[in-house]
C-alpha cells in the first residue's frame, strides 16, 4: 500500500500570523545616498494599504545639516553693499531689474535667475534652464523729504494761492539755470543735458525762469482774461442773444 502524503495544516495562531505580515508589509525608508530629492519616493502604510509620498520627509532630512539651494531677499540701505553682494553670488544666469517707480524706485538682483534660451516643455525631468529665482537681494533708493514734497504735487492741479505758498516753501528746492540754459540757444560749448533742455523749451515755446521770478510770480501771480461778445437783438419781440466768442 503506497504512503499517501497529507498536507501539514497549520495552526490558527500560525496562520494569523502569516496573514498578519501579508498585511503590514512595510518598506523601510533609509538614508540612501542615490536617491534624486527631484523624485517621488512612495511607500505603503499599514493604514488600510495608503500610498504615502514620504519625499518631502526625506528632504527635510537632507537639509537638516544644510539647505539643498540658496533662497531668501536680502535688503540694503546702500548701493554698494548690492553691488557687493551681486559681485559675490553673480553667475551665468544672474539678473538686474529696476523698478521705475518715482515714488519708489529700486533695484532687484536675482542670483539664479532663468538661463538664456527658449523654453524646453518636452523634456520629461523639466526645462534645463528653469530657475527657482529664490536667491533676491533688493535695494530701495532712498527718497529726500523734498523728492517727496514735490512728487506728491506732481501732476496735480494747484489754484494760485496754493501754487504761490508751495513756491516760497520749497524755494530752497530750486536752482537757478545755468546761464547757457537762460539764453536758450544750443551749442556744442553746451553740455548735452543743457541742448536738451534748450530744445524742450524751444519746442513749446517757453523758456526757464529764475528763483527771483518764480517767487515773484507766487506773490503777485495774476491772470487777464479777455472775451468778445456778439449780442443780437429782435427789435419785433424784444429778445436779445449774446454769445461769447
Amino acid at each position: 500500500m503506497a504512503d499517501t502524503q497529507f498536507p501539514v495544516l497549520e495552526n490558527p495562531a500560525e496562520t494569523m500570523r502569516d496573514v498578519m505580515s501579508d498585511l503590514m508589509h512595510h518598506t523601510i525608508v533609509d538614508a540612501d545616498p542615490e536617491w534624486n530629492p527631484s523624485a517621488a519616493d512612495l511607500i505603503t502604510v499599514p493604514e488600510k494599504r495608503k500610498v504615502v509620498d514620504v519625499s518631502t520627509y526625506r528632504r527635510e532630512a537632507l537639509e537638516f545639516m544644510k539647505p539643498a539651494r540658496r533662497k531668501g531677499t536680502a535688503r540694503f540701505a546702500d548701493l554698494a553693499s548690492l553691488i557687493a553682494w551681486a559681485n559675490r553670488f553673480k553667475g551665468d544666469s544672474s539678473a538686474l531689474f529696476a523698478k521705475p517707480d518715482m515714488t519708489a524706485p529700486a533695484l532687484t538682483c536675482i542670483a539664479d535667475y532663468h538661463a538664456a534660451g527658449p523654453v524646453d516643455v518636452t523634456t520629461p525631468t523639466g526645462d534645463a534652464s528653469a530657475r527657482h529665482c529664490h536667491h533676491r537681494a533688493v535695494y530701495d533708493f532712498p527718497l529726500s523729504d523734498e523728492w517727496k514734497a514735490w512728487m506728491q504735487v506732481s501732476g496735480t492741479g494747484l489754484d494760485k494761492d496754493e501754487l504761490g505758498e508751495f513756491i516760497e516753501a520749497q524755494a530752497k528746492d530750486i536752482m537757478d539755470p545755468t546761464p547757457a540754459v537762460l539764453k536758450g540757444t544750443t551749442s556744442d560749448k553746451n553740455q548735452p543735458w543743457e541742448n536738451r533742455l534748450i530744445e524742450t523749451a524751444q519746442k513749446i515755446e517757453g523758456r526757464f525762469g529764475q528763483l527771483a521770478q518764480l517767487l515773484a510770480m507766487s506773490r503777485q501771480f495774476q491772470v487777464f482774461e479777455t472775451s468778445d461778445l456778439k449780442v443780437a437783438t429782435n427789435r419785433d419781440t424784444g429778445e436779445a442773444e449774446i454769445q461769447f466768442l
